[in-house]
């Protein structure tokens, strides 16, 4: 069974190849961070939103834009990877 940490993990790997495909290609992309974990039966739930808006909170409504959206990753060994809806 795949943890906590490693589906976190998993996620943020994922943001960061994202994040660095959108840079590579000239976009000032922001970066991401992981705020909320939820196991379920055959998933975690990982949600996530712009660090911009952690690190500012309510106090910035211009970065509730970014929006806070999930990735899911499969409880089970042998699927290791994110998946983001889209």
């Amino acid at each position: 069974m795949i943890e906590r940490g490693d589906a976190v993990q998993a996620v943020e790997e994922q943001l960061e190849r994202d994040c660095q495909k959108w840079r590579t290609a000239g976009v000032d992309a922001m970066r991401m961070a992981v705020v909320d974990v939820e196991e379920h039966e055959l998933v975690w739930i990982v949600s996530w939103t712009s660090e911009e808006f952690v690190r500012l909170g309510t106090r910035s409504s211009c970065w509730l834009a970014t929006g806070r959206t999930w990735s899911t990753v499969s409880t089970a060994d042998c699927t290791r990877s994110a998946s983001s809806p889209r």
